[in-house]
């Protein structure tokens, strides 16, 4: 199937109005150098990364800037290429996000369609779950990719280098090389700056006029040091073949070869939707000896994404990485539920309701008074179509194989407890584990934990899920998400009863909240201290949609962990509470009751009451 054929069943204005944006796009930076083109992404990820604050007016800024380096793959570098200035990188952003936020209109009535609920429902699941596929990246810090790299792949180092021409540890092994040396860049130009800056501060004390400033700051020593930061500046985020086979003679080669691209290497694209040549090929080579990399994390996704494509495809290898990748995803979620309940749990893996080894269940984990029924579904999301309603029913099915499935199969042991049973739990030999006693555990949660992000679909089990009535939804959670929200239990001390006081919340919202980030409903639960702000009232059937700036305080703390930047301090108060009716109608934010006193003012640049520590203007104030 060709890339056009894939839109064949999309409208035919919108997959035009595509055509034409990506065809401005890519005139756009046909004429324009690889350096400069690769360089503000550069510039882009590593102010997004220091800077909660900005967003870069990219919506989807991973996948958008992935697409925009697989279209420079496509262009032949030009003779005499312009570097992109600051219009030109607006004219860029402005193109992206116009292809992205085209596809909405797949999804949007025809004139003079009647809308009915059911019209409605598929049309808002379907959405959701297309630009959650198509437009988000893997959202995991460095550390969890490099873990996963680990987990996944390095047991297939031998079939790796026979497939891809180089193992997933020496391909780790040569990346982490690489990230150590920018961030030793990095700090040497924050020292140059410093230095810099210096400079200034003497030069201007004691002088009186702009000659004698200039005559102070011009002397043989401050000059060779100007030299030396402009040609720092210069080579920043340059990588060298030279360099890295030099240190790496056996393996250096083959990773130059595997992961580097230039110009006019690239297959043609049209639409976002297609594969991306950059997802696996971070390093654009600017000379047969010199290449730029848009980010350190670019490299860790490239090695993950070119190895398990390589090991799924591989007929020889296929069966064995899929069973491993489903019992690494159980060694996961136990561990990362030992963080979260700490000392004094007890964690039974590989259960069976019954001596002959029947009705099995991944992990039965208890604490205190409380029990945790947790399966895990490593089967990523499937791909939707474009059409709306076919989207619905493969969404659907597939939901039906996995968070489903995994929700009836922790449900089948809640209910047991529910009708007063004593439940004995066996291990597949036959031999009883311990025996679950309704009396003792009083609270009782049923969690599901996938190995990818299924965005709204896992976040809004109201959308999906089939169950009773009288039954609470379950918890779903990412693995990687469950890493880092029992890392935040960890770091600062939270007993069980908080985790409890979270979950019990947290499973009424489904149908009432709109966000497709777990993380930011936790975010939300540590900067206000509960989510009974977002509990429906009597009688309420509005909507709520959570401010992405939420889930911030994860990014925080990872630099606290990580670089050793000062943790965030967690100001606990009232959310704010915006009313989109009402602003949408005076065309400015309009705060409503009763989160907060709509006749206090709050200036565009002061703190957001909501205590996200973000500027109003770019958190409430939008």
């Amino acid at each position: 199937m060709s890339p056009a054929d894939k839109h064949d069943d999309a409208p035919s204005a919108v997959a035009a109005e595509i055509r034409r944006t990506v065809d401005d796009l890519r005139l756009l930076i046909a004429a324009k150098t690889t350096s400069s083109v690769v360089g503000q992404c550069l510039a882009f990820n590593l102010r997004r990364a220091n800077d909660d604050n900005y967003d870069g007016d990219l919506r989807f800024p991973h996948r958008q800037l992935v697409f925009l380096l697989s279209l420079l793959a496509e262009t032949e570098e030009p003779t005499q290429g312009t570097e992109v200035d600051a219009k030109d990188w607006d004219n860029i952003c402005r193109l992206l996000s116009q292809a992205f936020e085209s596809y909405v209109a797949l999804f949007l009535p025809e004139e003079g369609q009647e809308i009915t609920d059911e019209w409605s429902r598929v049309r808002a699941l379907s959405m959701q779950a297309f630009l959650h596929y198509f437009h988000s990246g893997l959202l995991a810090s460095y550390d969890q990719v490099a873990k996963r790299i680990e987990r996944y792949l390095t047991p297939f180092d031998a079939s790796l280098e026979r497939l891809i021409g180089i193992s997933g540890t020496d391909a780790l092994l040569i990346s982490r090389w690489l990230t150590d040396r920018a961030q030793a860049e990095v700090d040497r130009l924050g020292e140059y700056g410093h230095r810099l800056r210096q400079i200034m501060d003497e030069s201007f004390q004691g002088a009186r006029s702009p000659e004698e400033v200039k005559a102070k700051a011009r002397t043989p020593e401050n000059r060779q040091f100007i030299d030396e930061y402009l040609a720092a500046m210069s080579a920043f985020g340059t990588v060298r073949r030279d360099d890295i086979v030099t240190e790496f003679p056996t393996h250096g080669p083959a990773f130059w070869f595997r992961f580097s691209i230039a110009r006019g290497e690239g297959p043609s694209l049209t639409f976002p939707t297609e594969r991306c040549i950059a997802e696996t090929r971070p390093l654009f080579r600017t000379s047969d000896d010199a290449a730029i990399c848009p980010g350190a994390n670019q490299y860790l996704i490239a090695i993950l994404a070119a190895g398990e494509e390589a090991l799924q495809s591989d007929p020889e290898t296929r069966a064995n990485f899929l069973r491993h990748r489903d019992k690494s995803l159980e060694d996961e979620t136990r561990a990362a539920f030992k963080d979260l309940l700490g000392q004094g749990a007890q964690l039974y893996t590989t259960v069976f309701e019954s001596a002959d080894a029947t009705h099995e269940h991944d992990l039965v984990a208890i604490r205190d008074d409380t029990v945790f029924f947790v399966e895990s579904k490593a089967a990523p999301p499937t791909e939707p179509f474009r059409d709306p309603e076919r989207a619905h029913t493969r969404i659907a099915r597939s939901f039906t194989k996995g968070i489903q499935a995994g929700y009836e199969q922790a449900a089948a042991l809640r209910r047991r407890l529910d009708n007063r049973e004593q439940v004995p739990l066996y291990d597949d030999r036959g031999r009883e584990l311990v025996v679950l006693d309704p009396n003792r555990l009083r609270k009782r949660f049923c969690v599901v934990v996938t190995r990818d992000n299924f965005g709204v679909i896992a976040t809004d089990l109201a959308l999906l899920l089939e169950k009773p009535n009288d039954e609470p939804y379950p918890w779903v959670v990412n693995t990687l998400d469950l890493e880092a929200i029992a890392a935040v239990w960890n770091h600062y001390g939270w007993p069980l009863s908080k985790l409890t006081h979270f979950l019990d919340d947290r499973v009424r919202l489904h149908g009432r909240i709109i966000s497709s980030d777990e993380l930011e409903y936790v975010g939300f639960f540590m900067t206000h201290g509960s989510l009974k702000w977002l509990l429906p009232k009597s009688g309420d059937n509005s909507l709520c949609q959570l401010e992405p700036h939420y889930s911030d305080v994860f990014d925080k703390l990872y630099r606290h962990w990580r670089y050793g930047l000062p943790a965030p301090k967690l100001n606990i108060g009232p959310p704010v509470s915006m009313d989109l009716r009402a602003s949408l109608i005076k065309g400015k934010p309009v705060m409503s009751k009763p989160f907060y006193d709509p006749g206090k003012r709050v200036g565009r640049n002061d703190p957001c009451p909501c205590g996200s520590g973000v500027k109003f203007k770019k958190c409430h104030g939008k």
